[in-house]
């Protein structure tokens, strides 16, 4: 039960996230800003899934994506950052 809200909640957010915050980006920086951004996400996110293999530990893993992107000079509002790695999450998940 729990598992489909919580799917149901992903699926949420990636809406929201290809509706507004992409759109939002995009008009903000260039297309190779927006390449190197998704790809140091992407990088972070596996690093860190590696790192801490261990189901239950989202929140060690995400703080250690935004430190890991903090310390490489990301410097974007925390939301849209925050709606980034999830959606890196979802796709690393959620192959197509």
């Amino acid at each position: 039960m729990y598992d489909m809200i919580f799917k149901g909640f992903i699926a949420l957010i990636s809406l929201l996230l290809t509706t507004v915050l992409i759109p939002l980006i995009h008009s903000k920086t260039t297309a190779e800003q927006r390449m190197a951004l998704l790809e140091l996400i992407d990088d972070a996110v596996t690093a860190a899934e590696k790192i801490f293999p261990d189901s239950g530990q989202g929140l060690r893993k995400k703080k250690f994506v935004i430190e890991w992107l903090h310390d490489r000079g990301v410097s974007i509002d925390p939301d849209e950052l925050d709606a980034l790695v999830e959606s890196a999450v979802y796709a690393l998940d959620n192959p197509v």
